[in-house]
C-alpha cells in the first residue's frame, strides 16, 4: 500500500512514507514531517464488494488490515485523505449497501459521522469501537502497548517462579546435605567413645593380671 518517497523540502532531502491517491499524488509521513504533494485526492480501492470502510487516514486504512489480518471477507475501502473529501465522496459510499465509517473521534469527525447515519441508514458509525482513542491507530497502538506490557508482566512472573524454584531447589539439597553429615559426625564421635572405652577396658584387665599376682607373691613372702 506505500512506498518510499524522496523529494525536496526547501532545497533540502526529505525521505518519507508515500500513500499514493487516485489523482497520483502522496500523502507523505515521517517522524518531522506530517503533509502531502499535489494533486490532493481521496483513494478507492475496489474490490466488487457491496459494502465499503470508510477511513479520515492512510494510517488508520493500515491499522485495519493489521487488526484483521488482511483475512477478512473482501471489502471496498475509500481514504479520504481529508474530511473536506467526504461530501464529494458519497456518490461513491452511496453506490454501496453499507457504509462503515472509522472516522476520527473528534468534533468534526463526530459530526459528520451523526450527519451521515441520520441522513442514510446505509452510514453505520463503527469508530464507537475505539471510542477510548482519538482514531483507529491510536486505539491500535494502545492495545499493542498493553499487549506489550503484558508480554513483560509474564516474562518477570516466569522469573520470579524460577528464582523460587531454584531457591527451593538449592535449599532443599542444602538441608539434604546436613541430614548426610549430621549423622556421620555423630557415628565417628561415637565410634571415638567406644574404642576409648575399650582400651579402658583392656588396660584394667592386663594390670588385672600382671601387677596383681606380684602384689600376692610379695605379701605371702613377707608373712614368712
Amino acid at each position: 500500500f506505500c512506498m518510499e518517497v524522496d523529494f525536496l523540502l526547501y532545497n533540502r532531502k526529505q525521505t518519507a512514507i508515500g500513500f499514493q491517491n487516485d489523482a497520483r499524488g502522496y500523502e507523505l509521513r515521517s517522524e518531522h514531517f506530517k503533509g502531502s504533494s499535489s494533486p490532493k485526492a481521496v483513494r478507492f480501492f475496489q474490490n466488487e464488494s457491496n459494502q465499503v470502510q470508510v477511513f479520515e487516514g492512510f494510517f488508520d486504512f493500515l491499522s485495519y488490515q493489521t487488526i484483521n489480518n488482511r483475512a477478512e471477507s473482501p471489502s471496498n475501502f475509500l481514504i479520504l485523505n481529508s474530511l473536506v473529501f467526504f461530501q464529494k465522496s458519497r456518490e461513491i459510499m452511496e453506490a454501496h449497501q453499507a457504509v462503515h465509517l472509522y472516522l476520527d473521534r473528534d468534533t468534526s469527525g463526530l459530526k459528520i459521522t451523526e450527519e451521515a447515519c441520520k441522513s442514510n441508514p446505509k452510514y453505520m458509525d463503527k469508530s464507537i469501537h475505539n471510542q477510548d482513542s482519538k482514531d483507529l491507530n491510536d486505539w491500535l497502538i494502545k492495545r499493542k502497548l498493553i499487549q506489550t506490557n503484558s508480554i513483560k508482566l509474564d516474562q518477570q512472573r516466569n522469573n520470579q517462579k524460577l528464582h523460587i524454584k531454584r531457591h527451593l531447589s538449592n535449599a532443599t539439597e542444602r538441608e539434604r546435605e546436613s541430614r548426610v553429615t549430621i549423622p556421620q559426625t555423630h557415628n565417628s564421635k561415637y565410634i571415638q567413645c567406644l574404642c576409648t572405652q575399650f582400651i579402658q577396658i583392656l588396660l584394667t584387665i592386663f594390670f588385672a593380671f600382671t601387677i596383681a599376682p606380684h602384689s600376692s607373691t610379695r605379701y605371702r613372702a613377707t608373712s614368712k
